[in-house]
């Protein structure tokens, strides 16, 4: 498993419940045990497969105090009614669980609006955890024909003497 990193502030149980009334939700277990170690952390560089096209890593577990301004920014009320986003994805994406305490994570493409947005992930948080996986360059595959041609700022190529 990949450094989840640390929590950004100390959080109660207290905390959790207000939050859970104000947004409408029921938290699952395996949720509140990671933001009372977790909350607001900043994981490593990750990968995470969603689908058999599609990857994407994340960037930030929300703030469990940002969780209601995340979901007005959202603007996808047939989303936001049943879902909470947990986790700010790679290019303006969101993970996301049931606000009924169903277990599932899903995967949010803000391309896309309703639930044709949502990709099912993982059965629980724990599972969706393990799948996150240390990102490196060598995760980058490109097809054969995939580049068709590329350019380089020539005052940024650093420029290499022999010795």
């Amino acid at each position: 498993m990949i450094d989840l990193g640390n929590a950004s502030r100390e959080i109660k149980n207290e905390d959790i419940l207000e939050v859970e009334k104000n947004i409408g939700a029921k938290f699952t277990p395996e949720y509140k045990y990671f933001i009372e170690n977790h909350n607001g952390s900043r994981p490593e560089y990750n990968i995470c497969k969603v689908s058999n096209n599609c990857s994407c890593g994340v960037d930030r577990f929300i703030d469990i105090d940002n969780i209601q301004k995340s979901i007005e920014t959202l603007q996808d009320r047939e989303v936001s009614n049943d879902f909470f986003p947990f986790a700010d994805g790679e290019s303006s994406n969101y993970f996301m669980m049931k606000k009924n305490g169903e277990p599932d994570v899903y995967f949010y493409d803000h391309e896309f609006m309703g639930k044709e947005a949502l990709i099912h992930v993982a059965s629980s948080f724990d599972i969706f955890l393990n799948m996150l996986r240390k990102r490196s360059t060598l995760d980058v595959v490109l097809k054969p024909g995939q580049v068709k041609r590329i350019w380089s700022d020539p005052t940024f190529v650093p420029k290499f003497e022999e010795e």
